[in-house]
């Protein structure tokens, strides 16, 4: 009988282990900077970018990545934030596509 009551309080404190771990993974983003690991409280409860290595990042792979972003900003983290590139991209477009019209007989 002992035993059976104990098995319940195993189940019952790997239930209550489980929900903490979840709500922490919700609730914080944990980053890997060159320096340590840290987390940040989310904005809102998401479990997208919950662990992160932001070691080797530019500014294209910090663009994929708003709530992130926005994390790190409401917290005071704007020191692991890249500066925008001094100059947008240059953008390539197509020549103009020439429509070459058949001349009327008059």
């Amino acid at each position: 009988m002992a035993r059976k009551g104990r098995r319940w309080g195993v189940l019952v404190s790997g239930i209550i282990l489980g929900a903490g771990g979840m709500w922490l993974v919700g609730s914080y983003h944990l980053v890997r900077t060159t320096q340590r690991l840290m987390l940040v409280p989310r904005s809102t409860y998401s479990w997208t970018d919950s662990y992160v290595d932001v070691r080797g990042w530019d500014f294209r792979t910090w663009r994929q990545h708003p709530a992130l972003v926005d994390a790190l900003l409401r917290s005071g983290r704007r020191d692991l934030l890249p500066s925008p590139p001094a100059e947008p991209p240059r953008w390539r477009f197509p020549p103009p596509r020439t429509v070459v019209r058949p001349q009327q007989s008059r």
